[in-house]
């Protein structure tokens, strides 16, 4: 077995024949990892007093909170352990007329998942994660949380696609040479509007150097605006009825495509400037 310093991305487990499958996703210092354990045991813990039925129990040298002894108890399906689990729990609530205190929520169950680092760090945030879902129709489904910032429709869409062919194990890197072709050439020029809240009175904003949406808010005839549309030009943000000069698009392709894609690909030893540089070079 060879060892790899690598940071966990994902882990999910299946039922075999022969026992459990985990199957792990991390990503190493210049490739992503995936490294299979097959022939593996499902395990819970429970109290020394406690009766089980089924699996393989083993003292172990742990206790509970209370520094009572606990055993392990194996299995070599996960589901097996699962229904265990379920019929102990039935049997304290009905033999001791235990009421649970504690309530967890199912949300959703990740086939893959991805929990990027925040910036300047090595950690992760349990506010910002997206993850892979089977839909009831059997077809895969992405689920993002915390990711979007001020992206743009084409922002999104572009995460979200490359996501999902990177969930489903699909080639991206020909598709977001395309979309970007597709920007360069203004075909997604109606995919570039910003839209964002003015949350204060125009006049309470510096004269210089105001944030590009209230520079377009005040192009507007209206001195008590509370949302704006716009787009950024090569003179600067615009509101997108007042457009006169061309959009930039190298604002487009380095402070939203960059971005919302850099979020994903560096996990898998790549990066926006490695797959799409030359385009970037156009301008």
């Amino acid at each position: 077995m060879t060892e790899v310093d690598a940071f966990l991305l994902s882990r999910e487990w299946r039922d075999r024949n022969d026992g459990v499958e985990l199957v792990l996703w991390a990503r190493a210092a210049d490739t992503p990892v995936c490294a299979r354990f097959p022939d593996q045991d499902a395990v819970m813990f429970v109290r020394r007093q406690a009766e089980t039925r089924g699996g393989r129990r083993r003292p172990r040298p742990l206790t509970t909170l209370r520094g009572e002894p606990v055993d392990a108890v194996y299995f070599r399906s996960q589901r097996a352990m699962l229904c265990e689990r379920d019929r102990l729990r039935s049997t304290l609530a009905r033999d001791l007329r235990l009421e649970s205190r504690l309530e967890l929520k199912f949300e959703a169950h990740y086939l893959r998942f991805l929990m990027p680092t925040m910036r300047a760090g090595d950690r992760g945030s349990k506010k910002r994660y997206a993850g892979a879902v089977r839909r009831s129709d059997g077809s895969i489904g992405v689920v993002v949380r915390g990711l979007e910032t001020d992206w743009t429709p084409l922002a999104r869409r572009v995460q979200l696609e490359l996501l999902r062919r990177v969930f489903s194990d699909e080639p991206f890197e020909a598709w977001l040479v395309e979309t970007v072709r597709e920007l360069v050439s203004g075909r997604l020029d109606d995919e570039l509007v910003y839209r964002k809240r003015v949350r204060r009175e125009l006049g309470e904003y510096a004269q210089g150097g105001a944030p590009p949406h209230v520079q377009a808010a005040r192009m507007l005839d209206n001195p008590d605006v509370r949302e704006v549309e716009y787009v950024i030009t090569t003179r600067g943000p615009v509101p997108i009825d007042r457009r006169s000069a061309p959009i930039d698009h190298a604002h487009y392709l380095e402070k939203q495509l960059a971005p919302a894609c850099d979020v994903v690909l560096p996990f898998l030893g790549t990066s926006f400037e490695a797959i799409a540089g030359a385009q970037r070079s156009l301008f």
